[in-house]
């Protein structure tokens, strides 16, 4: 009974990140090319996206607004699933998040230093990510990647379940006009 519903719960995280990442895409394609803060908007955006999936919750902690989410008749069953009620993000660039504090923080679970090459594969990925050399979505790959191989505890625990090809290529798919 526990694994049945710790698996409901997982589907439902599960649909959480790919109802996310369609915000996402919403939310840099509606950015102003000649906005003066672009880069910045797309760091935060991008960075709601990696603190909301990162399972170990270690990623920097993305100072969010929401706002109440419409009910309809899946509220309430939404509402279980999901651990409460639900609620929308806005996608607003606030004056809480500045880039260069955004990347001098902690983002990885402790446990990747038992693997020191691991590590410095996914500290050289960030700095890759900082400088634009690669995606928000390479990042994330390769920080999928490092913690399948590491297992921190609440990785493990919420993507039990999870046919991590099908995740990454759904999450791919849903992202791909903007990568």
């Amino acid at each position: 009974m526990f694994k049945t519903i710790l698996n409901l719960h997982t589907k439902g995280i599960e649909k959480f990140d790919y109802d996310l990442a369609k915000d996402l895409k919403k939310a840099i394609i509606n950015i102003n090319e000649n906005d003066p803060v672009l880069n910045d908007k797309k760091f935060f955006f991008e960075g709601i996206f990696l603190d909301l999936t990162d399972r170990t919750e270690k990623h920097p902690r993305m100072p969010i607004i929401t706002k109440k989410r419409d009910k309809n008749i899946m509220s309430p069953l939404n509402e279980m699933f999901a651990g409460g009620e639900q609620r929308d993000i806005e996608w607003v660039l606030n004056d809480f998040f500045i880039t260069e504090n955004y990347f001098n923080e902690e983002w990885f679970d402790p446990s990747i230093s038992m693997n020191p090459e691991l590590e410095k594969q996914l500290i050289n990925a960030k700095n890759l990510y900082k400088k634009r050399s690669i995606s928000f979505f390479q990042f994330f790959l390769k920080r999928m990647e490092v913690y399948e191989n590491v297992k921190p505890e609440n990785f493990i625990k919420f993507y039990s379940g999870v046919d991590f090809e099908r995740y990454k290529k759904k999450l791919r798919d849903i992202l791909e006009i903007i990568l």
